[in-house]
């Protein structure tokens, strides 16, 4: 994911959940695990929710893990135009 090394954080845990197709848009879906500051944190969802970015956040957590630390556990989508091939 663009923008998470700039902003000092680590993905703890990454998994793809399956693609989802619709008549006007594709959505790709993953999970995330990022752990780190949080400013960091914000700084990194505000700059990956640009609305020239099409991307969408599901689900969202985020605990303590100290007191300079954060966890956040999130479902990151991002939205395509279909391709429509002819067949």
């Amino acid at each position: 994911m663009a923008g998470i090394e700039k902003h000092h954080l680590t993905v703890a845990n990454k998994n793809h959940l399956s693609p989802k197709q619709e008549s006007h848009y594709c959505q790709v879906t993953v999970g995330l695990t990022v752990m780190g500051s949080l400013e960091g944190i914000v700084r990194w969802l505000a700059e990956l929710q640009q609305p020239k970015n099409f991307v969408t956040i599901n689900a969202f957590t985020l605990d303590p893990v100290d007191e300079s630390k954060m966890k956040c556990v999130l479902q990151i989508s991002r939205l395509y135009t279909p391709s429509h091939s002819q067949t």
